[in-house]
């Protein structure tokens, strides 16, 4: 463990896998998130803007089923919004949209209690793409990842260049055009024009063309010509095309070639045969899809050019429809997600400004600014910084996204504190790891530690990031079951300190005491007293060896003067092959009323305070005499600009005063 890392790490869980895509056929947008818990996906949505997916018809869930469940190559099992963690029985989209659509598999859902989130089996499974109820876990039984799917409220413009059944002109006599004719300024003299389906031989056709005066001997090769207008090409983020063709198609915009269908590779000339005959859904069904480059997008008029080619001359039809849509630019979707919101840290250590933002297009750079100061820029996934030097205090961060179309997007605030920092993660730390329970009450201030070993933390044995190594006896198989630390602080005023936060790594076990009483425990048996062959309740290994707990302890155990942290770790089983202990505690001291200010317009009140003081209530009071009972906190909801907070009322036709209360969260 890197030594900053108590103070600032956090698990990856819940971070974008993906960027943002755009389902063509309905705007909307979608991110896949790594693999973690239903609610941890579902809280990360709801930082990003969304919500986990809600599913409405078998088209979405087959888009989102052939473009999430095997991303990246691995197969995954895929969280969508739908739960019933409410009300068991009654199914319900986080969104709250209603329920229209379910693709449940057999015997789904079981009605177990424990199994509120559903999940999208992965391909390959009997019930691929189909629907199932699960527990708060974050992987199958056979270890194959739960991924949450997002889904943005608000959808990508569709604009629809070409539709479906539009005018074509089109060339029907069987010549060599050569490749003059797909360039947008060709003439088009001789052109015919008419309304797709365009072909022969199926009857579904609005217009005819001709294949020449033999059926045996047709033209193998039809032209089709289409322009469109486009003002503001900068402003199209993507095309996508969709193809009817019967037998084989090759597509040129603006005189660049974007796509071929069942047409060999290397040159075409008129004469080049279809690769293979379309089969029946191919002549009248089949849409293929291509995405194309906007880039090849001009200001103006533009022109799609299409050859369409028979696999051989004596084919029986013909088949030519096409759809070009453009989907524009979004902003960019950005969340903070380190720190945590309210986290309370410890003022002297570089304090990590981390986010996580998504884009159809790309990122070029995440801005961070706290309390409206800008501290710094990356241009780099992951979009993370440090920030040194800072004070005790409390502060509001905000990540600026920027695309690179220029589009920005600024997150949420997320508020947090910085306070003193009474025990350190680097501590030197007196432990006893005899296996031998301390004689005495050794969580006291009065008891003697004098004769116990000492070291820095972090402290343990079998991981090789240790500071100080502790013994385990002479065992490898029989190893202690509970070794056990003191650390010793001291608190002038500890009236003064409003909140204490205490960030413990443990590897398995561990019960934490200040001044003799215990403050918590942690992957311990509940209500029990702790012997040293108490075991841990599971084992810890993987990264949960350096997941950091969080916990907020009561002040008032604090005393002035010297102070006694107490801790006792406890492995799951005696032949553990490692042991960790690293703890931090930092307080936070009651801070100085932030500037409250009321400015009158017209017949509103409009009240501000800084947004980086989120432990302040807004009270009012009609008689500025009366400091007691006769404050009470002001209703009105409370906006945000990202720098403070507002809150706008009607001006009251009688004196009203206002006030900030201390009320820490």
């Amino acid at each position: 463990m890197a030594l900053v890392s108590l103070s600032t790490a956090t698990t990856l869980a819940g971070s974008t896998i993906s960027p943002i895509l755009t389902n063509s056929s309905t705007g909307h947008r979608y991110v896949l998130l790594r693999n973690d818990t239903w609610q941890a996906s579902e809280a990360e949505a709801s930082a990003l803007g969304g919500h986990l997916v809600t599913i409405n018809d078998a088209a979405e869930q087959n888009w989102i089923f052939e473009t999430f469940a095997h991303y990246g190559g691995i197969n995954r099992l895929l969280w969508i919004g739908l739960n019933d963690a409410a009300t068991e029985g009654q199914f319900i989209w986080s969104s709250g949209e209603a329920v229209t659509f379910t693709a449940w598999a057999p015997g789904e859902p079981n009605s177990i209690e424990s199994e509120d989130y559903v999940a999208i089996f992965y391909p390959g499974h009997h019930a691929q793409n189909q629907w199932n109820d699960w527990g708060t876990i974050r992987s199958d039984p056979i270890g194959l990842p739960l991924n949450g799917v997002v889904e943005f409220s608000s959808s990508v413009s569709n604009v629809s260049l070409i539709s479906l059944g539009a005018p074509w002109k089109y060339h029907d006599t069987g010549a060599n055009l050569g490749s003059g004719w797909r360039e947008p300024n060709a003439s088009e003299a001789g052109w015919n024009t008419g309304r797709a389906p365009l072909g022969y031989g199926d009857g579904d056709e609005s217009t005819i063309v001709r294949f020449g005066n033999d059926p045996q001997n047709k033209h193998l090769t039809t032209y089709f010509r289409h322009s469109f207008t486009v003002q503001d090409p900068e402003s199209i983020a993507k095309l996508n095309l969709r193809l009817l063709r019967d037998d084989g198609a090759v597509i040129y915009l603006n005189g660049t070639e974007v796509f071929r269908s069942n047409m060999p590779d290397g040159a075409i000339a008129f004469d080049t045969r279809a690769s293979s005959a379309a089969g029946d859904e191919d002549e009248s069904v089949a849409l293929h899809t291509a995405a194309i480059n906007p880039g090849l997008l001009q200001v103006g008029r533009n022109v799609l050019a299409v050859e369409v080619h028979q696999a051989a001359p004596d084919s029986s039809d013909l088949s030519f429809d096409l759809e070009l849509n453009a989907l524009g630019h979004v902003p960019p979707v950005v969340s903070i997600t380190v720190p945590n919101h309210s986290e309370l840290l410890a003022a002297g250590s570089p304090v990590l400004l981390k986010a996580n933002a998504v884009d159809d297009l790309g990122i070029a750079s995440v801005e961070f600014r706290i309390n409206a100061q800008f501290v710094g820029r990356v241009t780099n996934a992951p979009f993370q910084m440090y920030w040194s030097n800072a004070t005790v205090g409390s502060y509001s961060v905000v990540a600026i996204a920027t695309d690179t179309s220029e589009l920005s997007t600024a997150s949420a605030p997320t508020f947090f504190k910085l306070g003193a920092e009474l025990v350190s993660s680097r501590a030197i730390w007196r432990y006893l790891d005899s296996g031998v329970m301390p004689v005495g009450n050794w969580t006291l201030p009065s008891f003697d530690d004098s004769l116990w070993s000492f070291g820095p933390a972090k402290l343990g044995y079998g991981e090789g990031d240790e500071a100080t190594v502790v013994g385990f006896g002479s065992d490898q198989a029989n190893k202690h079951i509970t070794t056990w630390f003191r650390r010793e602080f001291t608190i002038l005023n500890p009236e003064t300190i409003s909140a204490l936060q205490l960030r413990l790594i443990r590897d398995d076990g561990a019960a934490v005491y200040l001044n003799g009483s215990e403050v918590f425990r942690s992957n311990l048996p509940m209500n029990t007293a702790l012997l040293p062959g108490t075991l841990a309740l599971t084992t810890v290994g993987g990264n949960d060896e350096r997941t950091i707990f969080r916990f907020h302890i009561p002040s008032a155990a604090l005393v002035a003067g010297r102070n006694i942290l107490a801790a006792e770790v406890h492995q799951a089983d005696s032949a553990s092959s490692d042991l960790s202990f690293a703890l931090e505690l930092v307080a936070e001291h009651q801070p100085a009323s932030p500037s409250l200010n009321l400015k009158h317009t017209g017949d509103l009140l409009d009240l501000t305070w800084n947004t980086a003081n989120p432990d302040w209530t807004l009270e009012t009071s009609s008689d500025l005499d009366s400091l007691g009972g006769s404050w009470t906190p002001v209703n009105t909801p409370t906006g945000t600009d990202g720098w403070n907070h507002h809150v706008t009322m009607p001006a009251a036709e009688r004196t009203k005063f206002f006030r900030l209360r201390f009320t820490p969260r």
